[in-house]
C-alpha cells in the first residue's frame, strides 16, 4: 500500500486511484493511483512516500490480540528512485506526466483528459 506523508502538516494519506486524487490537511502534498493500480504519483515538496507490507500488514489485522501491545507490520519509506512510485513537484505535472509524447492521453487512462 502507497501513502503519502506530508512533512508540513504531519498528514498521512491512502492513495486511491486517479479519479479521486488524494490531498493532505494542507493542501500541499497528494497522490493518486493509476488505473493499473500498482504504478502511482505523488506531489509536493514537503511529500514523502511510505510503504506499507500489505501481507505483514493483513497478518496483523487477523492476528489482532484482544490487549497488550498489539501486532507490529511492516512499513518502510520508498526510496526516491522508484518505478512505480513517481514524484513531482506539482500536481498538474503529475497528470501531465501521463500523457504520450504527443501530449495525448494514452486509451488506458481516460478519466485523465478531464483534467489535461
Amino acid at each position: 500500500m502507497k501513502l503519502v506523508f506530508c512533512e508540513s502538516c504531519q498528514d498521512v494519506i491512502r492513495l486511491q486511484d486517479m479519479s479521486e486524487p488524494r490531498y493532505c490537511k494542507c493542501g500541499r502534498s497528494g497522490g493518486f493511483y493509476e488505473a493499473d493500480g500498482l504504478h502511482a504519483h505523488y506531489w509536493g515538496i514537503y511529500a514523502m512516500p511510505l510503504g506499507f507490507a500489505n501481507p505483514s500488514l493483513r497478518l496483523a489485522l487477523d492476528k489482532q490480540p484482544t490487549e497488550g501491545r498489539g501486532r507490529d507490520f511492516s512499513a518502510f519509506v520508498i526510496p526516491h528512485s522508484c518505478p512505480t512510485f513517481k514524484w513531482h513537484v506539482t500536481e498538474s505535472e503529475a497528470w501531465l506526466s501521463l500523457t504520450d509524447s504527443d501530449g495525448e492521453v494514452p486509451e488506458s487512462h481516460e478519466k485523465v483528459k478531464a483534467v489535461v
